[in-house]
């Protein structure tokens, strides 16, 4: 007999995998020096929306027999961000803390470097950093990936459900029966 799974048992391991993913690219990007490119965001967001996708189609196809409604899929695909974000803010945190302790002080270089190419002065730009220095941390860091990587599962979800769902509308059958008599 075939046991199906529930909703949050099949999003944490879909989220699993998908936040294995997200890991693996981030080491590429890091070891290749691309970590900060705007592109590597791009393509960041791409490889969330097709785990999301492949992963609300499959519990779609094996758990819900085929049939799942759009808020289903948003659902399914938001818990599957949610999970992933949890893995992805670990190792945030891990490469913050551990890995690279620098990189937070290299990215406020990248961050300097283009407040001063907008205009900027260097006396504006140390207090808003000063203001900011709570929000310069590991822990924060991994809060804020949670919290913006389950964001963007939302709107991917938003978008992936509108291709997964299947929903079985009695209305659809009530009007095929209508034909069929006619």
């Amino acid at each position: 007999m075939n046991e199906k799974k529930s909703p949050l048992i099949a999003s944490m391991n879909s989220g699993a995998i998908t936040g294995i993913i997200l890991i693996i690219y981030a080491l590429i990007l890091y070891f290749i020096g691309a970590a900060s490119s705007k592109t590597a965001g791009y393509f960041n967001i791409l490889i969330l929306a097709a785990c999301i996708f492949f992963s609300s189609k499959m519990y779609r196809d094996k758990e819900k027999g085929g049939i799942i409604s759009y808020g289903q899929s948003l659902g399914f695909g938001t818990l599957v961000g949610l999970f992933a974000s949890i893995i992805l803010a670990f190792f945030v945190y891990i490469e913050l803390k551990i890995i690279d302790p620098g990189l937070i002080d290299k990215q406020m270089d990248i961050a300097r470097e283009q407040a001063l190419n907008r205009g900027a002065s260097e006396e504006q730009f140390e207090k808003g950093m000063e203001m900011m220095k709570w929000m310069m941390t590991p822990t924060f860091s991994a809060i804020m990936t949670i919290l913006f990587s389950t964001f963007f599962s939302f709107l991917v979800s938003l978008i992936t459900s509108i291709f997964v769902r299947t929903d079985n509308n009695p209305f659809d059958s009530a009007m095929k029966d209508v034909e069929t008599h006619e």
